[in-house]
């Protein structure tokens, strides 16, 4: 609990422009605090949490790292709470891809889009990239930071939503894999809009989604808040975008002790300079 309220006070207070001294004049309390927080040594008084709230342009719960009714939206909020890592610690096939499209020749701050326990955020984080990366279980963001200081790279990790999170900052990647099957059919254009308005010029988004395939049945664990995408939409959204990878295929997975398969659509897209 500690380090998610600590981490998520200094990156709020780094997307709205603030210092510590800033903050601390705002709420009649000593920058020296304003440091306490950061390094999770102690908590904000309760009847400061409106007040840092508003100054930061967000919710208290959102602060604290609370999400209500987030169990109900994705199982993994209780599969992510054992010790083991659910997905294991090695990176997915697909961020290959990105390292050898554009690897880090030069400074690249990357985002990631639901990073569950943080294998990838932390395999992007190791080779070299500034990584950022939020999922909406408290478990996984948790792990994430576990699995970055294990390895002694530095991973910007915080809960948050997809459905309200409103990124501040700009990136070169924006990267999400296997996640946004929850994002219903409604939400996906502003979604995609958003992320594409905080990429820089030259910037990625990489992205691999899961697809409704008649000839590829239903896996065993599916869960009821998901929404497979139609072959090839995610490329509809990228049309004004130049693409380097543009791929369907068939994944095998175990996520649920039963082996089953998938099918994925793979996009790498750069946005026009």
């Amino acid at each position: 609990m500690e380090n998610v309220v600590a981490g998520n006070i200094q990156r709020l207070r780094r997307e709205n422009g603030l210092t510590q001294r800033a903050v601390a004049e705002s709420l009649g309390v000593s920058f020296q605090t304003v440091s306490k927080w950061e390094r999770g040594t102690c908590f904000p008084d309760i009847t400061l949490l409106p007040a840092l709230a508003d100054l930061f342009g967000t919710s208290i719960d959102t602060l604290l790292g609370h999400l209500p009714g987030e169990v109900q939206r994705t199982v993994f909020s209780e599969l992510y709470k054992d010790d083991e890592y659910f997905w294991g610690t090695e990176p997915t096939e697909f961020c290959y891809q990105i390292l050898e499209k554009v690897p880090p020749l030069r400074y690249l701050r990357l985002l990631e889009i639901g990073c569950g326990e943080g294998r990838d955020a932390v395999f992007f984080a190791r080779n070299g990239y500034d990584v950022t990366a939020y999922d909406i279980a408290p478990a996984g963001v948790r792990k994430t930071e576990l699995l970055a200081a294990r390895h002694g790279v530095p991973v910007t990790a915080f809960c948050e939503d997809m459905f309200t999170f409103q990124p501040k900052e700009m990136y070169d990647i924006v990267y999400a894999s296997r996640s946004l099957q929850y994002l219903p059919p409604a939400k996906r254009e502003s979604f995609f809009e958003t992320y594409k308005k905080r990429t820089k010029p030259g910037g990625l988004h990489a992205f691999m989604v899961f697809v409704d395939k008649p000839t590829v049945p239903a896996a065993p664990d599916a869960e009821e808040n998901v929404y497979l995408m139609k072959s090839g939409e995610i490329f509809t959204y990228y049309h004004d975008w130049d693409f380097l990878v543009f791929e369907e295929k068939i994944i095998d997975c175990n996520s649920s002790g039963i082996p089953h398969r998938h099918c994925v659509n793979l996009m790498l897209a750069v946005k026009p300079e």
